[in-house]
This record gives C-alpha cells, sequence and structure tokens, in this order.
C-alpha cells in the first residue's frame, strides 16, 4: 500500500469516526429529553425567625431547574410576587425559595415514592 493510499485511508477512517461520535452525542441528547427524571427537591421558607424546609419528589423531562423555580413560585398560591434580591418569592409574610434538588437513581424511586410526595 503506498503512503498516498494510507494517508486516504485514514482521513477516510478519521471522518467515519467524527460522524459516529457526532451520532452518539446527538442520540444521548434525544434520550435526555425524552426520558423522565425523578429529582428530590426542596424548598425553603422562612417567616420571620422561623425556617422550614419541605422536601419531596419531582419528575421532569426537562430542566429540574426551571422545574423546581415552578414550583416554588406556586408553592402557596398563584399570586406570589418574585424578590430578585431575596431570590424567592413572597406569600404574605413569608419568602419561598427553591432549595436545590439531587438527581435520584432509578433502583431508589419506587422506595422513596413510599415515604415522600410527588410534584
Amino acid at each position: 500500500m503506498s503512503r498516498n493510499a494510507f494517508n486516504q485511508l485514514e482521513n477516510e477512517f478519521s471522518t467515519a469516526l467524527d460522524r459516529k461520535e457526532t451520532f452518539d452525542a446527538h442520540i444521548t441528547g434525544v434520550e435526555m429529553k425524552t426520558k423522565t427524571k425523578t429529582y428530590l427537591g426542596q424548598i425553603d421558607e422562612r417567616s420571620g425567625c422561623m425556617e422550614y424546609t419541605c422536601q419531596f419528589l419531582f419528575d421532569t423531562k426537562g430542566s429540574p431547574d426551571a422545574r423546581l423555580e415552578k414550583i416554588a413560585a406556586t408553592w402557596r398560591g398563584s399570586k406570589m410576587k418574585y424578590d430578585r434580591y431575596h431570590g424567592g418569592y413572597w406569600f404574605d409574610n413569608s419568602l419561598i425559595q427553591p432549595g436545590g434538588y439531587k438527581l435520584i437513581d432509578p433502583v431508589d424511586v419506587s422506595s422513596l415514592k413510599k415515604y415522600l410526595n410527588t410534584l
């Protein structure tokens, strides 16, 4: 095999490998967008000197940040006002903030659903 033929074969192989990696990344992205995942979410509520934390499960196919933000925004009703300075929503004299989330392994979801509410 000549050096020129070898270089051409090597370039074709490299191009095919690049296309396969792009295809794999695309398929992974599609699976991530369509597969529902379960998260352990937390809402922090402050009312005067009192602080409350509530944990729950939530499912989403999209962004867990957006889903948790929507849950926080409607935690005590739909008339809550967002306060950018405090990073939360006011209801009467209580401040409700998204407290974070953790991805739950699919194996553990059924056990946790026995003890926690799913929103």
